[in-house]
């Protein structure tokens, strides 16, 4: 398999091994001992953590401008 091409297969493989190294450094591991856990280069931790908090980011920014507003609201309410 190319590999600039990934197969959908291995794309939901390096979504998920994304969010299971986000979800051990929640939890207060370091990028080094990530890596040695899924057994995979430091870098690639930390670009796939970079990445997935950036897909999260994007995701949910919407709801957090709107959740802003909201807030403004009330803060200028309580003024």
């Amino acid at each position: 398999m190319a590999r600039n091409n990934p197969s959908n297969q291995q794309r939901v493989t390096a979504e998920t091994r994304r969010y299971q190294m986000l979800e051990l450094y929640k939890a207060g591991a370091t990028e080094r001992q990530i890596a040695e856990t899924l057994s995979v280069d430091r870098s690639l931790v930390h670009r796939g953590i970079k990445r997935v908090l950036s897909d999260l980011a994007e995701k949910y920014s919407g709801m957090a401008d709107q959740i802003r507003g909201l807030q403004m609201e009330r803060y200028t309410s309580l003024l």
